[in-house]
């Protein structure tokens, strides 16, 4: 594990009987992003980018020599479970590269930006102001296409990419400023429409979704109940069927609904094997009030 102190400038890993091992100096404003699989592979760069452009130093031997001015990237990130990393370059071009072989897999032109979710890649590739075109990178199966929705959709913005159970889900603002939850079906990369609604209120939609990779079909969404408030709804059967979610408070005597804030969920609070179990919060003004199931959400 790596460890830096932003006070001393220093950095070092943690190995076997918590034995410090490549102590090191560390640059001031550079973030050190190591592979989540493999921490002798670093990738450290500038948070001080120019015109949103950084040149990032690697490392193999974690950071006992770098090869300094490696790549020129806006955007970079390692790819989980492989020896790959995606990046997009001065020229908007997004590359897939693989350490092993030296090459590309796969590359796009006019690439706005991308979202990762494991090792799955969705591309968004600007066409006009007003209008993009979604592509689907699946790295472990390398399989690269376009993600096909109905001809006349005009989007606005994606706001989420998850890939869970087989399924891809991605969150898009349309045109028409509605809100949507798109998911595949059984042709692969063709999406269907599973639910909209017009966000009337001014609470953010960056953190709107909350879809449980551990038990298939379970969503959570929260959708406006009026003007000014937001209130979370779940779907058990992927999308077909919405309910309110509601809970007896012990101060009142009936079931009321809630507004989950999903920024605030921790994968880790669960055991890996203890999928049916999960937690999430509420805010109330400072506080926060938790919520337990112990059976894949239904209550």
């Amino acid at each position: 594990m790596l460890c830096i102190s932003k006070s001393q400038f220093v950095g070092f890993f943690i190995g076997e009987n918590f034995k410090i091992e490549h102590l090191q100096d560390v640059l001031p404003n550079y973030k050190y992003n190591p592979h989540p699989d493999h921490p002798n592979m670093i990738m450290r760069y500038s948070v001080e980018s120019k015109n949103d452009v950084t040149e990032g130093d690697f490392t193999v031997d974690y950071g006992d020599h770098w090869y300094r001015g490696y790549r020129k990237f806006r955007r970079f990130n390692w790819i989980p479970n492989t020896d790959k990393y995606v990046f997009i370059d001065l020229n908007y071009g997004i590359y897939l590269e693989s350490l092993d072989a030296m090459k590309y897999d796969v590359t796009y032109e006019y690439v706005s930006d991308y979202k990762i979710s494991g090792n799955h890649i969705l591309v968004i590739q600007a066409m006009e102001a007003t209008k993009y075109k979604l592509y689907i990178i699946d790295v472990g199966r390398k399989i690269y296409r376009p993600a096909s929705f109905p001809t006349r959709l005009m989007i606005h913005d994606i706001k989420l990419f998850q890939y869970a159970n087989g399924n891809y889900y991605i969150v898009l603002v349309h045109q028409d400023s509605k809100t949507c939850l798109w998911t595949t079906t059984a042709t692969t990369f063709h999406f269907v429409n599973k639910m909209c609604f017009h966000n009337t209120t001014s609470a953010s939609l960056e953190s709107n979704f909350y879809l449980n990779k551990w038990v298939e079909g379970l969503i959570y969404t929260n959708l406006p109940l009026n003007a000014t408030h937001l209130k979370t709804h779940r779907t058990t059967d992927d999308g077909r069927y919405w309910e309110i979610v509601k809970f007896k408070h012990l101060s009142l005597e009936n079931d009321e609904p809630v507004e989950f804030n999903f920024e605030l969920h921790d994968p880790n609070s669960v055991p890996r094997h203890f999928g049916f179990s999960d937690f999430q919060y509420e805010r109330y003004g400072d506080a926060l009030q938790p919520y337990m199931t112990i059976d894949g959400g239904n209550s």
